[in-house]
């Protein structure tokens, strides 16, 4: 976590929430809900975009390096 992220308060909090519940001995499933995706056609996030633009522009832009690495499932799974 770089000390210029906008978003490191939120990815330093998540983190610690998920170390807790690995550190509880309990059996647990860490489930990030940023991961999940449904029908969400005009929302601006990652995924639905890249879909958005297929459908619409016929074309596909990601704007995310060549190495950027993501697991997605399905609202409906």
């Amino acid at each position: 976590i770089h000390t210029s992220d906008n978003r490191r308060l939120f990815n330093i909090t998540k983190l610690a929430a998920e170390e807790i519940c690995l550190k509880s001995n309990k059996n647990i499933t860490i489930i990030r809900p940023s991961n999940v995706y449904g029908t969400a056609i005009n929302s601006s996030l990652f995924l639905p975009s890249i879909v958005r633009d297929a459908i619409q522009k016929k074309e596909i832009n990601m704007f995310v390096s060549p190495e950027y690495s993501k697991d997605y499932i399905s609202v409906n799974d």
